[in-house]
């Protein structure tokens, strides 16, 4: 531990010498996070203030989930994240220097996820920023990611194709969080991320025929809310007939929200 905490010492000293200013490190900052905000599961929020800005090699971040706290790791630029594991699950970490200028400061963004995998729904996660030099905590935030609740209202047939209703949903989240899928007979296709744009489509292959999902944005707002559509059809045809749908829509996780089934005439 000893040698670790030295290792770290070094670089960020080293970091600091190669910048083209030198900050009084021995000023502990305050670093203030921005709200938490969720797409494909995971968590982002930015820096919204910090007192005094210092070199990012005199951070460190740490995680904790679900009454557990991990091991403090080195602020990585993305690409790369620092890898915290918190009992048995492992999670990244990624920073994004908006300024591209290695100091922490405004503006700047950090991402938690998974190992390769969307966050744990249901569960309390806190992020720990700590300085270096004494091992304060300099900053913090905690959020809880739950599935929402949609309903959906009604279905029309008309054209040949299906239009469905979105008649509830709990939390106004980016459709970024949710798949969907659809299945054609006993036959479902891979969950696929919805259309992230209202208007758009996804494609899907179910018993070697194409089949696409749009999603309308009703409100405009970007958000999957009530009073959303979404519209089954064939590609660029209508759907098959004496045939037995459902429609799934699934969290970022493929756990599933909600479904309909039909059968057209």
């Amino acid at each position: 531990m000893i040698i670790l905490v030295i290792g770290l010492l070094a670089a960020a000293f080293a970091i600091s010498v190669l910048l083209p200013f030198r900050t009084p490190v021995a000023i502990v900052p305050s670093v203030t996070l921005g709200p938490v905000g969720f797409a494909s599961g995971n968590a982002t929020f930015n820096v919204s203030s910090v007192s005094t800005p210092a070199p990012i090699g005199f951070f460190l971040v740490n995680l904790g989930a679900g009454g557990a706290t991990g091991t403090i790791q080195r602020i990585e630029l993305n690409p790369n994240f620092a890898t915290v594991a918190v009992s048995t699950q492992r999670y990244r970490i990624y920073f994004i220097d908006a300024g591209s200028n290695l100091t922490l400061s405004a503006g700047d963004r950090f991402v938690v996820t998974g190992n390769g995998t969307p966050l744990r729904t249901s569960t309390t996660f806190t992020f720990y920023l700590v300085w270096i030099l004494d091992g304060s905590m300099v900053g913090s935030t905690n959020w809880t990611e739950s599935i929402p609740i949609v309903t959906f209202s009604f279905l029309d047939q008309s054209s040949g194709n299906a239009t469905i209703a979105v008649a509830r949903a709990s939390q106004a989240i980016s459709p970024s969080n949710y798949k969907v899928t659809v299945q054609v007979g006993v036959d479902t296709s891979s969950p696929i991320v919805m259309p992230s744009v209202g208007g758009w489509f996804v494609s899907m292959t179910i018993r070697g025929a194409m089949y696409r999902v749009y999603w309308t944005d009703i409100t405009g707002e970007g958000t999957l809310n009530a009073g959303d559509v979404f519209r089954i059809t064939g590609d660029n045809t209508a759907l098959p007939g004496a045939t037995l749908f459902t429609f799934h829509l699934l969290w970022a996780d493929a756990s599933s929200i909600q479904s309909i089934s039909w059968s057209t005439p």
